[in-house]
């Protein structure tokens, strides 16, 4: 493995990596959709003792901004292409000073889709310390209103508001909307409290859970959809008479996991890795075990 490599590597990030991860700076801040990476590469610049976690699900913004980071030689700047509404959840309580959510897709059509939610908002809040900020930047009107009642549905935070206020950075989109005399946003949302410490690590074990006679018959051919995550048991490979695999799809809408269940005569577990340790995660691992035992007697 080369040099560029294996910096490539530490940049990089899985999301996989932030269950059990050492942070190298003791500040912490988050920007959600980076996009050309302007706004992440100036912050990182002009704040050396900070971390910088950049999401992006856009792969050519992502690879762009890993390629800005290697030319400049920056060592504060994380890079992650996963859901940042489920991304929160992997961080440690109080350890952010701020969350950056620039010009996200106003989703008008789609709400559900929206990046700031109150589980979005609360998790943020957890996440921050005591004055950390959330700040959303935005130009659609119709996001800005929807953000300010999200926000006051929340307790205790402390909320500030601005309109058409110079960053010292310009997105491209951004001058762009500048130039069509565009009003611009912003919402600053701040937390006024210590959070409780993240809770403990989630169980994805298969405990009393195994193969039993016709279960192949029995699993629910179409998806399953519950409040906020389904379960899809996709298709199942025989092996022998006691040994089954079951290929699955699970958990949120927009970010699913997508993996194989090995089940046995004494035994059941995830091959080759379990799952992404998200809340939505677990209680859709919690359903497939209620589905696989469903009507099983065990003694």
């Amino acid at each position: 493995m080369t040099g560029l490599q294996e910096r490539a590597q530490v940049i990089d990030k899985k999301i996989e990596e932030f269950d059990d991860i050492v942070y190298p700076k003791e500040k912490i801040s988050v920007e959600v959709g980076f996009g050309s990476g302007r706004h992440i590469l100036y912050q990182a610049q002009n704040n050396p003792d900070t971390l910088f976690i950049g999401i992006e699900i856009h792969t050519p913004s992502a690879q762009q901004l890993l390629k800005q980071i290697e030319l400049q030689e920056l060592d504060n700047i994380w890079v992650l292409n996963y859901d940042a509404r489920l991304f929160l959840e992997m961080l440690p309580s109080n350890i952010c000073s701020q969350i950056f959510v620039h010009f996200p897709v106003p989703w008008d059509k789609k709400p559900q889709r929206r990046v700031i939610s109150s589980s979005f908002v609360e998790e943020s809040m957890r996440v921050l310390g005591v004055d950390g900020r959330l700040e959303l930047r935005t130009d659609s009107d119709n996001y800005f209103w929807y953000s300010l009642q999200t926000f006051f549905s929340v307790d205790k935070v402390g909320v500030e508001i601005r309109k058409n206020q110079a960053l010292e950075v310009t997105s491209k989109y951004e001058a762009r909307w500048l130039r069509q005399e565009k009003d611009i946003y912003d919402v600053y949302v701040k937390a006024t409290q210590n959070s409780l410490p993240k809770e403990k690590s989630r169980d994805f074990n298969f405990d009393n859970v195994k193969y039993h006679k016709g279960l192949e018959d029995r699993l629910p051919k179409k998806a399953l959809v519950f409040d906020g995550y389904f379960i899809h048991f996709e298709r199942i490979y025989k092996i022998s008479e006691y040994r089954i695999m079951v290929k699955c799809a699970f958990g949120s809408f927009d970010r699913p996991e997508h993996k194989y269940i090995f089940l046995e005569e004494n035994s059941c577990r995830y091959f080759v890795s379990a799952p992404v340790r998200t809340k939505v995660n677990y209680e859709a691992h919690k359903q497939l075990i209620k589905e696989i035992n469903q009507g099983v007697k065990y003694v």
